[in-house]
């Protein structure tokens, strides 16, 4: 197959970087963002204190941060630790510091039980 100009195949300057430059170009799906995904295991920081939350949760980041404030505006501490932790030690959750941990989109099934814990502050040469 030839170019119009009747030269050489059209694709032959790619050679080698043929791949390189398909994955550049081509992409089949756009990027979801960590708190967009489902199956993920996020942390929550207690703003009054050194403990964070970490859990496992088949939904989004953000769709499971939304049940832990509705357990927090209800008082229904036996669906949240969060919500407990706030009731039991009247503490403020930094809401806005919540992140993703890691995820897969085909997570194994739950590995993790949420609680609070204090986090541990990293070392200098870590």
């Amino acid at each position: 197959m030839h170019n119009l100009s009747g030269n050489t195949p059209a694709n032959c300057f790619l050679g080698t970087d043929r791949e390189v430059l398909r994955q550049k170009l081509v992409h089949l799906k756009d990027r979801v963002e960590p708190e967009r995904r489902a199956g993920v295991v996020y942390k929550i920081p207690c703003r009054s204190c050194t403990k964070v939350y970490i859990d496992q949760t088949g939904r989004t980041l953000e769709h499971r941060l939304k049940e832990h404030r509705r357990a927090l505006v209800s008082r229904d501490v036996s669906l949240s630790v969060v919500a407990q932790h706030v009731v039991d030690e009247g503490h403020d959750i930094d809401w806005s510091s919540a992140t993703v941990i890691d995820g897969h989109p085909k997570f194994p099934p739950k590995v993790c039980t949420g609680s609070m814990a204090h986090q541990i502050p990293r070392q200098p040469n870590e």
